[in-house]
């Protein structure tokens, strides 16, 4: 498998393969004789936030010449043997905190209902300066006057 983290067009740079130099094996079920391989990997801290290219390298009759097909799997762009490479978009999202700044905590504040529809009832506006609600990833969908509704 192979991950362009920095969307710069090839797989060359570093932490941008896995699982190259081992083969992974894995077992169908009942119902569905095709292998079923998990992998595991850890997305950059600096990795490109957006759509990102991964390619995926398979071999599916092993030969005894495993020299040759591991080298064959190694590379993103070698010819496989007897497999097929697909490429896939992965999805990076930017890494969002979402926060609530400068609450006196000794006084009881109700925001509600979550979710909402409509109408969202906020209990105590007082000192409130502006109210902005913000969607699941941080982007600002609407942004208000003080009021108790």
């Amino acid at each position: 498998m192979f991950i362009d983290w920095n969307n710069d067009g090839d797989f060359d740079d570093t932490n941008e393969s896995y699982n190259t130099t081992a083969p992974l094996t894995g077992t169908g079920t009942a119902t569905n004789t095709t292998p079923l391989i998990t992998a595991t990997f850890a997305v950059p801290a600096n990795a490109t936030v957006g759509d990102l290219r991964m390619r995926i390298k398979t071999n599916y009759y092993p030969t005894t010449n495993n020299t040759t097909q591991l080298a064959t799997l190694s590379s993103a762009c070698s010819n496989v043997i007897n497999g097929q490479s697909e490429d896939h978009i992965l999805k990076v999202n930017a890494m969002q905190s979402l926060a609530v700044s400068n609450i006196d905590k000794t006084e009881e504040l109700s925001v509600y209902p979550n979710p909402f529809s409509g109408i969202l009832k906020i209990s105590d506006i007082k000192g409130v300066k502006s109210i902005s609600i913000n969607d699941i990833s941080g982007r600002e969908v609407k942004s208000l006057a003080p009021t108790r509704k």
